[in-house]
């Protein structure tokens, strides 16, 4: 007899704990032929039909009565025998599991609530996702008081499968249904929002549940995460509006959020929403700190409000914020910066009364200053300071100082440093490198620049498009104008692709060198190819056409600046005016100069005098005929 159509008899009552005993293929055998001693068989017409279409039903055997007892045990048996697949992972294409959860309602009992929690869990497990849905689907018919918590269960289910699209899908349907979701689930799917920068969602997030839902969220950890991504993406607005709804909605704020986007505002330079800022935290009552001070300390050097920061600094010392190294560094950068190096070192000298001692970072930033105002002595000497401290200075330090040396002309001085450098195993970066190269180009002495740059290459290092640029610009000013195009197909096997400014180098070198047709038929390729030429370029080869007699090509490049929208400078004009001129042509001059005037753009004495030499010689002329 074959195996499918064999009647296995199962003693009544033990039918849940047969099956959970048995193996997969005994059980898919027993299921299939049908459970016989309670009334009820699994038919189908073609085994291997059933196996590859899953066509299976449910029905009642005419030789024996059906009874409600024995309908309640076969129902328990459905769901033993639908769970023990499950965990075991076998027979998911030849059970449909949706004809079976039917067969159990048209018995007249539901999946029950437990077995469908777990069913969905076990489903989930079993990457079938879209089964959890249908469960879901059915057991909410059944039971809506609960249907909170397979919202939750189905919400875990999606999140942990990464199925954040569905799951903001159910969010949604939760809080129309007045469902609160979980808090931790809740918590994963914003985390994962931020993470992949969906920031508009997460903020939908936010103002959703506000508004459906009286729970604390986000929390504090969460709201400084979300305001720290918004402003991190330049949206220090909605962030500042984020903080304003929570403020509304009675949420515990602390000084984090406030911090993050007091560091905006102050990049900014938004002053007035800042002191608007402090002004809200002291009526939430919220007591800045360290950090808060620090960027408002910082927002104040970098807009160049140096007084203002020292007065807060006076503040610190006399109040609850004790200022730290982060503190003194930042204002020692601002000072520097504005050229009060000498505040600088006054203040260096008062960090250990406030029991901080500098570091490198504070030498660093001290010893860059120092050199920006040519006193690179005393930045050398610094150095020494700096050991004595126990510090260690770095290649930033170094940088700096050989910045300082190439800066004021003494490139052979800073040469011996990077000797040095080298001697005490530090590793030469492409920032060192670019500032002995610009440094030496500017001495005319290209030819160790470009040693440099072969050497920057030997430590898999490549240039820098600042690198590239110096370069060029250097062989171009010595007319080695065919050793600067080689150049520049170096840079584009480097994908380092050559900006208008290295091109108008380039058309600079090649008209310094007589090589106008050259240096025309390159910015003939900037038109067509890019980079499309700015105002610079174009006065660039406007002037040289001009110097080298070339009036029809000058008025052509100047039409089409018009055309482009790029306003010709001082210059293109008073070389257009002087062609006209010389070519008696005084009333065109004539417009062209109002034309200037209109434009914002102030001629020269030499202008006006040009033009009025023409009119007057003309009128003298007129006179005389």
């Amino acid at each position: 007899m074959s195996l499918l159509r064999k009647r296995l008899l199962i003693p009544t009552g033990s039918i849940s704990k047969y099956i959970q005993s048995q193996s997969p293929k005994k059980l898919f055998a027993a299921n299939c032929c049908g459970l016989s001693s309670h009334g009820f068989y699994i038919s189908t017409k073609n085994h291997h039909q059933t196996r590859h279409n899953s066509n299976l039903s449910i029905e009642k055997s005419p030789s024996h009565p059906q009874h409600d007892h024995t309908v309640e045990g076969v129902c328990s048996a459905y769901r033993a025998f639908i769970l023990n697949l499950l965990k075991r992972r076998h027979g998911f294409r030849v059970l449909l599991i949706k004809d079976l959860l039917n067969e159990i309602g048209k018995q007249g009992h539901s999946i029950g609530f437990g077995f469908a929690k777990r069913l969905i869990y076990h489903l989930e497990r079993a990457k079938m996702l879209h089964k959890s849905l249908h469960v879901f689907s059915e057991v909410r018919k059944t039971y809506p008081k609960l249907n909170a918590l397979l919202y939750n269960r189905l919400f875990d289910v999606f999140v942990k499968s990464g199925k954040i699209n569905e799951a903001l899908n159910l969010l949604h349907a939760m809080l129309e249904a007045n469902y609160v979701p979980n808090k931790t689930v809740l918590s994963a799917v914003f985390f994962t929002l931020l993470k992949e920068n969906r920031l508009q969602e997460a903020e939908m997030t936010i103002v959703h549940i506000s508004e459906k839902c009286c729970e604390s969220f986000p929390n504090v950890l969460q709201f400084t995460q979300f305001t720290n991504a918004m402003c991190k993406a330049g949206k220090a607005d909605k962030a500042w509006e984020i903080v304003h709804l929570a403020k509304t909605k009675g949420i515990s704020l602390s000084v984090a959020p406030f911090n993050v986007i007091l560091n905006s505002l102050g990049h900014c330079g938004d002053f007035s929403r800042i002191n608007l800022l402090f002004f809200e935290m002291e009526e939430m009552g919220i007591k800045s700190d360290i950090i808060t001070c620090n960027s408002l300390l910082g927002a104040y050097c970098e807009w160049g409000y140096i007084d203002e920061a020292l007065e807060l600094l006076d503040r610190m010392r006399h109040g609850h914020c004790c200022p730290d190294r982060i503190t003194f560094t930042t204002l020692i950068g601002g000072l520097c910066r504005v050229g009060r190096v000498d505040e600088a070192l006054e203040l260096v000298a008062k960090m250990s009364d406030a029991n901080c001692t500098p570091d490198e970072v504070t030498f660093t930033t001290l010893i860059d200053g120092l050199c920006k105002v040519n006193r690179v002595d005393e930045a050398f000497q610094l150095v020494a300071k700096i050991l004595h401290a126990h510090c260690s200075p770095n290649i930033i330090t170094f940088t700096a100082l050989i910045n300082g040396f190439c800066k004021v002309g003494r490139v052979d001085e800073a040469l011996r440093l990077v000797a040095k450098m080298r001697h005490a195993n530090y590793d030469l970066d492409v920032v060192t490198y670019t500032t002995l190269i610009e440094g030496l180009c500017k001495l005319g002495r290209i030819d160790e620049a470009l040693r440099f740059a072969a050497k920057m290459r030997y430590s898999s290092l490549s240039p820098d498009v600042i690198a590239y640029t110096t370069i060029i610009d250097g062989l171009c000013k010595v007319g080695r104008v065919n050793e600067s195009l080689q150049v520049v197909a170096s840079m584009k096997q480097d994908s380092c692709f050559p900006d208008a400014y290295i091109y108008t180098s380039l058309i600079d070198g090649f008209s310094k060198a007589g090589k106008i047709n050259e240096a025309y038929s390159l910015f003939v390729k900037m038109m067509k190819m890019g980079p499309f030429p700015d105002s610079v370029t174009f006065h660039a080869i406007i002037y040289e056409l001009w110097r080298f007699g070339r009036v029809d090509m000058v008025r052509k490049c100047f039409h089409k600046m018009e055309i482009v929208g790029i306003t010709p400078e001082v210059e293109s004009y008073q070389i257009l005016i002087e062609s006209f001129c010389n070519e008696n042509k005084v009333q065109i001059a004539f417009s062209l100069l109002e034309e200037m005037i209109a434009k914002g753009l102030v001629p020269d004495v030499v202008t006006y005098n040009r033009v009025y030499n023409s009119l007057h010689k003309r009128l003298e002329n007129a006179n005389y005929n």
